[in-house]
Formats: C-alpha cells, structure tokens, sequence
C-alpha cells in the first residue's frame, strides 16, 4: 500500500539506517515532523557513538540487536548512493523481517493530493511533486525539485536537488538525476543508469549509462557501485 499524506499529529519514534551527510538531513526533517520522531542512528560501520542534530545528541548503534526486540520497529534508510541504499535494504529486511518503512515528506514540500508516495521514500524541503505522479519504495527527492505530473520514480531512485522533470518521465531502478538537471517531458531512463548535474536531458536514456551536457549525451557505461556522490 501507498503512504499518503493525513493530519495524524500522533509522533511515532522511527530509527534512521546510516550516520552520514543524508542521515542528517533526514534527520533534521524528521525533528519538524508533525507524524515520527528520532529515537536512533543504526549504523554498523559507524565508530561514532553520537550524532548530533540541532544540539541533540542521538544514539549511534551498530548493530540491529536492539530493534530486533520491537514488535513494529519503524525505519528509514538515509543513504544517498541508490545501489548502496537497496544493498543496505536487503541487509535490514535480512535482520529484521518486521521492519516497517515510514515515507518521510517535508512539511515544506507542495505535494498533489493525488500522488502515490510509497514507504521508504525521502520528499526533502521545497519540492513540487504534481498531479498523478507516482513515488516508489526508497526514493529520494533532494531539496527544490520539481516533479511535473504523471511522472513515475522506481524503487531506488534519487534526484538530485534543484531538479526539473517535465511531465511523463519514467525513471527506473537505481537510477540517478544529477543536481540542477532538466529532463523534458516523455523521457524514458533506464535501469542503473545516471545523468551528470547541469544537463538538459531530450532523449530518452537506455540502461547502466552515463550521460551528460547540453544537451545530454552518452559518456560512458555505467557500474552498479559506481560512485556518482
């Protein structure tokens, strides 16, 4: 089932999955929310016992023994590179096979009462996501992105903040929009694949590619580990 977006003013304590620079934006969003609160940082490579987050300090554990114990833990992983993020997924789902996966959306975002925001996914503060537009599991839509109507984002996806997509762009798995990019309506991008920031986008992109400039062309092939951030 989809998350949409209701007045519940209930906090329900959430746990964030990684310590890094997206895990503190996340978090930051989620001390504004009206719906979840922050409990704790999971992160197993992590030798830092605390974050710190608007002069809070939160916990930093590194291992999954404590959420194993809940009866409905709720989470979110806030790890920016796609492949890394559903790499992590499958570890958690492994783990705990009860996780619940919150989507958290930014009151300072504008989002159609008609889109489909599924768990997982990140909405960060001053996008625009219109009408009939569909977000998948474990999406982020970085800071003053523009999501046009009838757009669909696959599991795993990101776009880069201050992005624009036209309308009916299909977006699959895993892949990337870079920060500052324009991809005009109709466009298809397939599977894996990433467009460079700054590029303006008329075409359509076939899978595990990398492409750049303006307009967009065709650089390289693109590695699942690939290291775009």
């Amino acid at each position: 089932m989809y998350i949409t977006i209701n007045n519940q003013h209930d906090k329900k304590k959430i746990v964030i999955f990684g310590s890094g620079n997206q895990a503190t934006v996340t978090a930051q969003e989620v001390l504004k929310s009206k719906k979840y609160s922050l409990d704790y940082f999971i992160d197993v490579k992590s030798k830092l016992k605390f974050k710190k987050i608007n002069k809070i300090k939160f916990p930093i554990i590194a291992d999954y023994k404590s959420l194993k114990k809940e009866k409905e833990p709720l989470g979110i992983i806030a790890i920016g590179h796609n492949y890394v993020r559903k790499t992590l997924y499958k570890t958690i789902k492994k783990n705990i096979p009860k996780i619940k996966w919150i989507s958290l959306i930014s009151e300072d975002s504008i989002i159609a009462s008609d889109v489909k925001i599924f768990g997982g996914s990140i909405i960060m503060p001053g996008c625009i996501i219109n009408s009939k537009s569909i977000i998948k599991s474990h999406v982020i839509v970085n800071t003053g992105s523009i999501i046009e109507h009838d757009n669909f984002l696959d599991n795993f996806t990101s776009v880069g903040p201050g992005s624009i997509l036209g309308g009916n762009v299909k977006i699959s798995s895993l892949s990337h929009i870079g920060i500052g990019s324009i991809v005009l309506q109709k466009i298809k991008i397939g599977v894996n694949s990433l467009l460079g920031a700054g590029s303006l986008l008329n075409k359509n992109i076939p899978k595990n590619s990398i492409y750049f400039g303006k307009p967009a062309k065709f650089i390289k092939l693109k590695s699942l580990n690939f290291n775009y951030l």
